[in-house]
């Protein structure tokens, strides 16, 4: 028997909204937008078009915007500076006294305008400044967009104290010379050394043999790697600043004792082994270890493995051997290391030189290899893609760190290889017990 209709069940149909309903929709729940269709039916208003109610427009918010102006004037607020007195308040962030210069091409914005930074608050500049501002919100939206706060200034650590006390004198007088409104125009240590009115007086003497020894070296050790002869070596060893094995989610308890690891790195320069190939390869040797202690002995560890590692797995036949590193005494530039270098024909079958970079004369190629591989590591703690506790976690992490570039032939001319260095003989009395007959002012050996 058939069901009547009347008690069949009745199929639920979806209504689909349309762009009408839709639009709708948007301008109950949207105020932007209904403010925004208001602002543009206003002048229904004024010609008693329509009734716009089903749009959630009332009637009385058409008639006040039908009598607004398009683009109405705002009031001027009752602290804001003078032109006068703007002019007043770039001009004093702009004084020597009061700001620092950055010699930071890469943050020249496109204005190029040079980035300036304050070295004391607002608060304090707001005191010394002569302006008729009492508030300090004020006197800090009133700042040039060139001026930054001291959160943006670097640390400058590790720094050479002649060099350095030249420097900050030369400061000092240029701040009291930009308060007297004096025209001063030696601006650093290098234009003092240039200026010819004024001459070398005796204080400028060790900072102009410094700046001669330190172009004068860098010069040759450019010249010496574009030239170098066949079966030759350069080696720039260097320490790096040791690692601190810090942890992502951090507990308090491990905050204040954190386990250091040292890094040497060890840059390599020989010819490209490759046939047909005249290039020079950087082979960059990066030795980690949980020893922290930085002498010689640990030197000549790393560098009797670096020499073993170039002969059997680089196949480098070499015949001289030149070693470039600053002057620290207790690592490079005294008697124990002297009678190392004293022994190589004996350790390696060739003969080494090593000329010292005078003290202090900033960063090398070696200190560039180590800060690369602290990076590395750092970014990937951060990202808690790997825990580093001692040296054995930071060699394991070497994988990550790949050569830099591959030829189409499939030679490579930049390399890097990990080296994990556990023990270190100290007890070496043959190395040890002997004089030192020497003036340590000389820069080779």
């Amino acid at each position: 028997m058939e069901t009547p209709h009347y008690l069949r069940k009745r199929k639920k149909t979806t209504k689909v909204p349309t762009s009408e309903q839709a639009c709708l929709r948007n301008l109950k729940e949207n105020s932007d937008i209904r403010k925004q269709a208001a602002k543009k039916l206003a002048i229904v208003k004024n010609f008693e078009c329509a009734n716009l109610t089903n749009l959630g427009i009332s009637e009385s918010y058409m008639s006040k915007l039908s009598k607004q102006v398009e683009n109405p004037q705002r009031k001027t607020s009752l602290d804001k500076p003078s032109d006068k007195t703007t002019i007043q308040i770039v001009n004093f962030f702009n004084q020597g006294d009061i700001t620092t210069n950055l010699p930071d091409t890469r943050r020249i914005k496109n204005d190029l305008q040079e980035i300036r930074v304050l070295d004391r608050t607002h608060i304090k500049h707001l005191q010394s400044s002569k302006t008729k501002i009492q508030k300090l919100i004020t006197f800090v939206r009133s700042k040039p967009e060139n001026i930054e706060t001291t959160k943006f200034r670097k640390w400058d650590i590790c720094l050479y104290e002649v060099c350095t006390n030249v420097d900050l004198k030369i400061r000092g007088l240029s701040q009291l010379a930009a308060k007297s409104s004096i025209d001063v125009k030696v601006a650093n240590k290098y234009e003092a050394l240039d200026c010819k009115e004024c001459g070398v007086d005796e204080e400028l003497n060790p900072v102009a043999e410094q700046v001669l020894n330190a172009n004068w070296q860098h010069n040759q050790f450019t010249h010496l790697i574009k030239t170098l002869p066949q079966d030759w070596v350069i080696l720039n060893i260097d320490f790096a600043e040791n690692y601190s094995n810090k942890s992502q989610h951090e507990v308090q308890s491990a905050h204040w004792g954190h386990s250091q690891v040292t890094i040497h790195p060890i840059l390599c320069f020989y010819h490209c082994k490759t046939e047909h190939c005249s290039q020079i390869c950087q082979d960059a040797l990066i030795f980690v270890s949980d020893d922290v202690h930085y002498d010689a002995h640990a030197v000549a560890k790393f560098v009797k493995q670096a020499n073993n590692h170039l002969q059997t797995e680089r196949g480098i036949q070499t015949n001289k051997e030149i070693q470039f590193s600053d002057g620290c005494s207790a690592q490079y530039k005294s008697k124990t290391p002297f009678t190392d270098i004293s022994f190589a024909y004996d350790d390696y079958r060739f003969p080494i030189q090593r000329p010292f970079y005078g003290s202090r004369h900033g960063k090398g190629p070696s200190d560039g290899a180590g800060a690369v591989v602290k990076a590395a590591t750092r970014q990937a703690v951060k990202g808690m893609n790997k825990v580093i506790d001692c040296a054995n976690d930071m060699y394991e992490f070497r994988q990550t760190m790949k050569n830099k570039e591959t030829l189409p032939d499939g030679h490579v001319h930049y390399k890097r290889t990990f080296f994990l260095v556990e023990n270190i003989n100290r007890q070496r009395p043959d190395r040890t017990n002997s004089r030192l007959l020497w003036e340590q002012e000389n820069y080779i050996v």
